[in-house]
Order: structure tokens, then C-alpha cells, then sequence
């Protein structure tokens, strides 16, 4: 299903902000899981605004000045076409340098059930992260909620909601080339839905 998108599709959408950049159709069943890397941006940010994005993202033991920063973004979503026993496409860890990894099936679990997740940083788990869960389900107000990992780099959620789940985290670590910029940040993003 993923190997048939070209990048030259989604590039040309989000050059000329066509939304939505992706339309697919559903010919499976069970789960399906989309997965994108967004190459490097470079933002500045003044010290406000970057004390600010360190505080609203939760990145901590960072110098709170003045910054250059490049990024890159991470993003995977699962879908479900139908019920398919014994279906474990969630918990797939496609490689990425920052990458959240469902522990359990979403679209088998209840509202008030808890969710596992396990955070990797490449490739291992990063250990004391704090991760975001974000829910919105049609006209009702947002809710937030935050976990920290453990040693093993796993946190859990409560799915108090049904509707849409987002979970997502930044991870900053000093520059590995000083002239392009002081910080390389590692955006991350999972999505799915509660019935």
C-alpha cells in the first residue's frame, strides 16, 4: 500500500498547500499503518519564543536563549478496514529516528482503557521523556494528557475519551554540525481513533 505513493505526489501537494495531501483508498483489510519522514527545516526563534516552544513541547535541560534550531518530523497514522484477527501492523517499528510504537491495538481497546506505548530514539528506548496525548472528538473541547517514560522507554496513557488520538513529543539534542545550526530537534507523531 505505502510503496505505491510517489514523494513527487505528496512533495508537489504540499508545495502548492493542496489539502488534503493525500487521498487513498481503502481496498484492505484489518489495519493500515502511514508512515512519513519530513526532511530537515531551519527555524531561529527569539528568546522568548524559544522558552516558550521549550516549555509548550516539553523539552527539557536545554539552554533557554537564543537558538537556531533544524528539525525534522516523524509522523505515522493507523487506520482499521474491518476487524482481522491476529492483526499486529500497530506495533511495527518502521525505523525511524524518532518513533513512537503502540504496545497494543487501539481499535481493540474501550474508553477507559489504558494505552502502552514505547518512545525509541534511534533505535533504543529513550528513558525520562515526557509525551503529549491529545484527544478531540467533533465540537467538544480538547484534552491533554502527559506521561513520562520509564527505564525502558514505555508510558501509558487512560483513552478517557472516544475520537481522535494523537500522541507526539520533541527531543532536542545539541547540534551535530554548529555552523548550520545550535540544536537539531526530532518531532514525532502517532494518530489513530477510539470508537
Amino acid at each position: 500500500m505505502i510503496s505505491e505513493l510517489g514523494k513527487t505526489d505528496l512533495l508537489t501537494n504540499l508545495k502548492y498547500g493542496i489539502l488534503p495531501i493525500l487521498e487513498l483508498k481503502v481496498n484492505f483489510e484489518g489495519l493500515g499503518l502511514l508512515y512519513m519522514e519530513r526532511d530537515y527545516a531551519n527555524v531561529k526563534m527569539s528568546n522568548d519564543e524559544f522558552k516558550s516552544y521549550l516549555i509548550v513541547d516539553n523539552i527539557e535541560n536545554t539552554a533557554k536563549t537564543e537558538q537556531t534550531e533544524r528539525y525534522m518530523r516523524y509522523l505515522k497514522t493507523l487506520i482499521q478496514s474491518d476487524y482481522k484477527k491476529n492483526d499486529a501492523i500497530y506495533k511495527t517499528i518502521v525505523g525511524h529516528n524518532f518513533e513512537i510504537v503502540l504496545l497494543q491495538n487501539p481499535y481493540e481497546l474501550n474508553q477507559d482503557d489504558w494505552l502502552s506505548v514505547k518512545v525509541l530514539f534511534m533505535g533504543k528506548p529513550l528513558k525520562n521523556k515526557v509525551i503529549t496525548a491529545r484527544n478531540r472528538n467533533g465540537n467538544e473541547p480538547s484534552i491533554s494528557q502527559y506521561s513520562r517514560t520509564n527505564e525502558e522507554g514505555i508510558c501509558t496513557f487512560k483513552l478517557e475519551k472516544k475520537g481522535d488520538w494523537f500522541l507526539h513529543a520533541t527531543h532536542m539534542i545539541p547540534s551535530r554540525n554548529q555552523k548550520e545550526s545550535d540544536w537539531e530537534s526530532f518531532w514525532t507523531t502517532f494518530s489513530f481513533g477510539l470508537k
